[in-house]
């Protein structure tokens, strides 16, 4: 076995991990009653959650970082481990008090993936959309306490700039995979 093939198994498992604490926390806000639900929790539990399956289409870059030994691992998992550290704090039942050090860990994993896509593989086709986000993640965190319309505003233009970066992913991925396949 490569070192690639054993970061890309280390990188799926801890991903798979953040995405089984998002939907246990998505079965017990169902299973909660009365049906008071916070809109603005699960709206950024489905962007999270679109965030990590954007950062599947990262393993192709594995088998490179494994080259790298130690560093290789160390970057690598970086962001998975970020992913899953934000999937618990989300998935807490109060998600208000908790924002500041959420939105943190959200810019901290833009930067990642910034550095990823832009210093190590020189991947620049998305640059704006990448910029625009950790712009936005940048704001909400020094003003998502402070003013509740600025939280609101910017956590809907941030799920339509992670649509458009989902949506520009799957499109440029999709028809290589089914040529490949």
């Amino acid at each position: 076995m490569t070192n690639g093939y054993l970061l890309t198994m280390m990188f799926v498992t801890i991903l798979s991990f953040a995405i089984a604490n998002l939907l246990e926390s998505f079965a017990k806000e169902v299973s909660r009653k009365p049906h008071h639900y916070d809109w603005w929790a699960i709206l950024w539990k489905v962007m999270l959650l679109l965030n990590i399956f954007n950062n599947y289409w990262h393993t192709r870059f594995i088998n490179i970082l494994g080259s790298l030994g130690y560093v290789g691992i160390f970057v690598t998992l970086f962001g998975p481990l970020i992913t899953f550290f934000t999937a618990r704090l989300i998935s807490n039942r109060d998600f208000n008090p908790l924002r500041i050090t959420f939105f943190s860990l959200i810019l901290i994993k833009h930067l990642w993936e910034f550095t990823g896509n832009y210093i190590l593989f020189d991947e620049v086709t998305s640059w704006i959309i990448d910029v625009i986000q950790v712009l936005l993640t940048l704001i909400l965190v020094f003003s998502c306490k402070k003013n509740e319309k600025v939280f609101k505003v910017l956590s809907l233009i941030y799920a339509l700039v992670m649509l458009l970066s989902t949506t520009r992913i799957a499109i440029k991925d999709f028809p290589n995979e089914i040529l490949n396949y």
